[in-house]
C-alpha cells in the first residue's frame, strides 16, 4: 500500500476518511478499488510514530460486540441488508503518518475540524516510550462513487449516491424530562438544536467557530411521517438547506451538500465545469438526451427529489429505524442524566469507573430488573397540566434513586443505542436498470419508479454506527440544561 493512493476525503468528530486512488502504484491495481479506509483521527495525535505507541486495536470485543448488535437491529427484513460488515487491516505508524500529511497538504479539513489534527509532543523520558506498534483501520465499501453492474451485458454504469442523516425521527415521551425542558413534547430535538445553533447558543462539531448563517426548515418528523406529501416536504427542506444532513455525490463528486468550508461544492467549479457534473449526473439515472444542459442542475433535484421521496416511502428502512430509536430510548436525555448521576453515585463518586461499567460488556438488554420503573415509564401517556408534571418528575427521580447499578447500566447501555441510532447517516445509491437485467435487478435490489414511468433500482446502506461511549454523558446535563433557552 502506498500513501498516495489514498485521498483524504472527509471526517466527522472521531474518524477520518480515505478513499483509494491508485497514482503511486500500477493504476490497473484493483485489491481496493471502490473502497475507503475509516481511521480514529486519535491515531495521527502523536509526533513520534516509531517510538509513541500509536493505538490500542480498534478490532476488540466491544467493537464486535457493536457490529454484531447493529447487524442484527438492521438486517432483520427478509432480503434488505442495511450494514455491511468492515474489514479490519493493520497500518504501519509510518503510513500512518503519511495519510496524515496527505490530510494536511489537502487544504480539504474543515475548519471546525483543524484542531484535531495537532500533534501532541511525546512527554516520555528517552528509552521510556512504548515500542513501535501498528494500528487498525476499518476498511469499507466506498458508497460515494457506486457502480451499478448490468450481468447480461458485462456493463457497468455510474450511480448517484445520496447520504442522508436522518437525527431523531420522534418526540419525548418520558415524563423523566426536566420541567423546564418541556418544549421537547412539541417540537423535534433537531428543531429545538437548529434554533439554538442559529441563536449561538450552542453550535455542533460541522459548524463549530462558523455560526450558522440558515436555519434549515428540516423536520426528522416529516421524514420519519410514512406519510408521502411530508416526507417529500422533509427532502425539499434538505435540499433547501443541506447542512451536514444531505450530501449527494456522482462518481465520488459531490454535487450537493456542504464541503465542511461553509461553501457549496459547485462556488470552486466554472460554469461549464458545473453544468457537465450536472448532466453527467443525469445521464447516470435518466435515458434520452438533455435538450437544455444550462437546466440540468434544477432538473437533477426534482428528479431526485421524486425518486427520494418514493424510495423512502415504499422501503422498510425508515420505519425501522424509527421503531429502533424510540425502543432503546425510554428515558430521554434528562432521564438518563438522572441515571448516569444515581450511577456515579453507587461509583463512589467516580466518573470514570461509571463509564468503564457502561463500556465494560456491551449487550442487548430490556432491563427486566428494574420493573418499578419502567412499569412507572409505561404508565405515562401524556404530559398532564403543569401542576401534575411536576409530581410525575419527583416521583420518576425517587424511582431512580432505587435503582441498583446494574439495572443503571442496563438502562444507560440501551440509551447509548439509541443515542447511535438518532445520529446514523445512510446512502440511497440509485441506478438504471436495463430492460433485459430487471429480472435479476429485481432479485438483488428492488425498484422504484420515476414520475416518467423509467424504473430505477436503489440499495440502502447505513454508516457511521459506532456506538456512544459512556463519557458522552459526562457533560449531557449542562448541554441538555441549554433546551430551557428555546424560545420558538
Amino acid at each position: 500500500m502506498h500513501t498516495l493512493d489514498w485521498d483524504y476525503i472527509s471526517e466527522g468528530g472521531k474518524h477520518a476518511i480515505y478513499a483509494y486512488n491508485p497514482k503511486e502504484s500500477n493504476p490497473e491495481d484493483n485489491r481496493f478499488q471502490g473502497e475507503i479506509l475509516r481511521i480514529e483521527k486519535a491515531l495521527f495525535q502523536h509526533d513520534d510514530a516509531a517510538s509513541v505507541l500509536i493505538s490500542i486495536p480498534i478490532q476488540s470485543s466491544r467493537t464486535e460486540s457493536q457490529m454484531r448488535i447493529m447487524q442484527l437491529l438492521f438486517n432483520q427484513s427478509g432480503k434488505q441488508i442495511y450494514v455491511d460488515p468492515p474489514v479490519e487491516i493493520e497500518l504501519h505508524p509510518s503510513f500512518l503518518e503519511g495519510l496524515r500529511q496527505r490530510a494536511i497538504e489537502s487544504g480539504r479539513i474543515p475548519h471546525s475540524r483543524r484542531l484535531d489534527w495537532n500533534i501532541e509532543r511525546c512527554s516520555h523520558k528517552e528509552g521510556t516510550c512504548a515500542k513501535e506498534v501498528s494500528a487498525m483501520a476499518s476498511l469499507l465499501p466506498n458508497y460515494r462513487c457506486c457502480k451499478s453492474i448490468h450481468p447480461k451485458h458485462g456493463t457497468t454504469t455510474k450511480s448517484i449516491s445520496v447520504e442522508i442523516k436522518p437525527k431523531a425521527g420522534y418526540l419525548a415521551t418520558s415524563p423523566l424530562v426536566h420541567p423546564n425542558h418541556d418544549v421537547k413534547y412539541q417540537i423535534s430535538k433537531f428543531q429545538i438544536l437548529q434554533q439554538l445553533n442559529y441563536d449561538g447558543v450552542v453550535s455542533k462539531g460541522w459548524n463549530k467557530g462558523t455560526g450558522l448563517g440558515e436555519k434549515s426548515r428540516y423536520d426528522p418528523l416529516d421524514l420519519f411521517s410514512c406519510n408521502g406529501v411530508m416526507i417529500r416536504q422533509a427532502i425539499e427542506a434538505l435540499f433547501g438547506c443541506p447542512q451536514n444532513n444531505l450530501k449527494i455525490f456522482c462518481d465520488d463528486d459531490m454535487l450537493y451538500g456542504h464541503d465542511g468550508q461553509g461553501r457549496h461544492p459547485t462556488s470552486t467549479r466554472s460554469a461549464v465545469t458545473e453544468t457537465n457534473k450536472y448532466s453527467q449526473a443525469l445521464e447516470a439515472i435518466l435515458d434520452g438526451d438533455l435538450q437544455n444542459p444550462q437546466e440540468s442542475k434544477g432538473i437533477l433535484e426534482c428528479e431526485l427529489v421524486e425518486i427520494l421521496s418514493g424510495v423512502l416511502l415504499q422501503d422498510p428502512f425508515l420505519p425501522l429505524l424509527l421503531d429502533l430509536q424510540k425502543r432503546f430510548d425510554v428515558l430521554d436525555a434528562d432521564g438518563a442524566v438522572l441515571v448516569y448521576n444515581r450511577l456515579v453515585e453507587l461509583c463512589d463518586g467516580s466518573k470514570k469507573k461509571a463509564e468503564d461499567l457502561i463500556d465494560a460488556d456491551l449487550q442487548l438488554s430490556d432491563s427486566t430488573e428494574c420493573t418499578d420503573l419502567l412499569n412507572y415509564l409505561s404508565s405515562w401517556t401524556s404530559p398532564p397540566n403543569d401542576e401534575s408534571r411536576q409530581s410525575w418528575y419527583n416521583r420518576g427521580k425517587e424511582l431512580v434513586e432505587q435503582l441498583s447499578a446494574k439495572d443503571c447500566i442496563g438502562l444507560l447501555q440501551n440509551w447509548l443505542i439509541s443515542l447511535t441510532l438518532c445520529d446514523i447517516s445512510f446512502f440511497v445509491i440509485i441506478s438504471k436498470v436495463n430492460d433485459g437485467d430487471l429480472a435479476d435487478a429485481d432479485c438483488q435490489h428492488p425498484l422504484v419508479q420515476t414520475k416518467a414511468g423509467q424504473l430505477l433500482q436503489y440499495e440502502i446502506k447505513v454508516v457511521d454506527y459506532d456506538y456512544k461511549p459512556g463519557k458522552k454523558l459526562r457533560n449531557r446535563e449542562q448541554s441538555e440544561s441549554k433546551i430551557a433557552l428555546f424560545a420558538g
